[in-house]
This record gives C-alpha cells, sequence and structure tokens, in this order.
C-alpha cells in the first residue's frame, strides 16, 4: 500500500516515476515470494477499492474485475491507515487544505466523494494581533458604501445604511505592517481574497498603493513591500 500510494502521489503532483522499479523493490523485500504479474494483480486490486471510494488511483493499474470479498476491508482498512499525507485526506491547517485543494483540482471530475458527516475537531492556539477600532472606523467611514480596490458598491448591508467592507492592512501585520489608515483599505470581500490568494496579487497590491494616496510607503520606494509580496 505504502509504494502504492507513493507512486500515486508522484501521480498526482505530474512527477515521473517507473511502475517497473517499485514493483521489483517490492519482490526484492516484503513480497518476495510473488512474481512481477502477482504484483501488478494487487496494484490494480488496490485501485479497483480507490475507485469504489472514489478517489484518484493510478491510471497504470487500471482496476481489474472484483475484489475478493476478503480482500476488500483489508484494503479500505490500508487505504484510510497510509493516507495521512495524500491530497484527499482531511485536514485542520487552512494552509494544508489550500495546498491539497489545489491537487485535487488538477484531477478530473468523478462522482461526489463520500466526505464525513462527523468530522473531527481539533484545537490550535493562533496568534491574534490587538487592532484599532478607531482606524477600522475612520477606513470604513472614507470609503463610504465603495471598495477601494474596485470601486464596486458594498455587495450588501450589516444593518440600514451600514456597508458591509472589509478592512485589510496591505502590509499584513504579521510581516511588520502597521496598523494605521496609512496601511489600511476598505474592500469588497472579493478584492480582499485576491489580495490573498490571486496569483496575480502583487500586481494588485501594487495598484491600491495608487489607486490609494493615503497609503504609504509607495512601492517604489519601500523594499519591504517587495519583501512581503
Amino acid at each position: 500500500m505504502v509504494a502504492y500510494l507513493e507512486m500515486l502521489r508522484q501521480e498526482l503532483n505530474g512527477a515521473k516515476y517507473v511502475k517497473a522499479h517499485f514493483n521489483k523493490a517490492l519482490r526484492e523485500n516484503e513480497l518476495s515470494s510473488r512474481s512481477p504479474g502477482s504484483v501488478e494483480m494487487r496494484m490494480q486490486n488496490i485501485s479497483a477499492v480507490m475507485m469504489e471510494l472514489r478517489l484518484p488511483f493510478i491510471p497504470g493499474y487500471l482496476p481489474k474485475g472484483q475484489v475478493g470479498s476478503r480482500v476488500k476491508p483489508v484494503l479500505i482498512a490500508a487505504i484510510e491507515r497510509h493516507s495521512g499525507n495524500m491530497p484527499w485526506a482531511a485536514t485542520s491547517d487552512p494552509r494544508t487544505l489550500d495546498e491539497r485543494v489545489a491537487v485535487m483540482l488538477s484531477q478530473p471530475l468523478v462522482d461526489a466523494p463520500p466526505g464525513n458527516s462527523t468530522p473531527k475537531q481539533s484545537i490550535s492556539q493562533v496568534t491574534v494581533f490587538e487592532r484599532s477600532p478607531a482606524v477600522k472606523a475612520w477606513v470604513l467611514k472614507h470609503a463610504g458604501p465603495y471598495c477601494e480596490g474596485c470601486h464596486s458598491v458594498a455587495p450588501f448591508e450589516v444593518q440600514p445604511g451600514v456597508p458591509y467592507l472589509e478592512v485589510h492592512h496591505v502590509v499584513p501585520l504579521a510581516a511588520g505592517g502597521e496598523d494605521t489608515v496609512e496601511n489600511s483599505v476598505a474592500l469588497c470581500p472579493n478584492c480582499h481574497r485576491r489580495c490573498h490568494y490571486s496569483h496575480a496579487r502583487s500586481e494588485f497590491i501594487r495598484e491600491l498603493y495608487y489607486k490609494v494616496p493615503r497609503l504609504l510607503p509607495r512601492p517604489a520606494e519601500d523594499d519591504q513591500f517587495n519583501a512581503f509580496i
């Protein structure tokens, strides 16, 4: 199972590998009594179970026939036991989740995965910066109902007359940015996510410096800007 998942990991990441090398290594160790064809058949059985679980499988090991009723639960248990770091494995870490989603997005669309009706919980320690209510309120009032990134009207109101915009620190607080109006902009949710996740976020952040005159320092004058993007 470990060998199969390692080949699948390389497959999903677009890396090259040689099935015959894995086959030979298995027969030189834990499967020393098996023939090359027997190892191939075992890999095809794993692919069949992976497909039944609606998980990615190795195209080079196409599912073949029915997996025995005694073998299937053993394979399912082994897949669950060794899949902790695979792209489909659930995680509570946001960065890891995004990385795994990116891998799964590169795969063909198949039947909907079963998911988990009782997801596990985890407790993590998070560092949170103190922020000035006066600074946030000033930035929101100054922007009015308009996003300072795209100039669109706020998507909705949190209460009558109060448009919903999100205040973003252009130089993140975690990167040494200041909690000041000169480092804060009011953005619609789309532009805010764009600052964090767009592949072209550095260009968009540079645009903010020219769209919002109060932002300091200017990108061309500040090495810290180039460092954090």
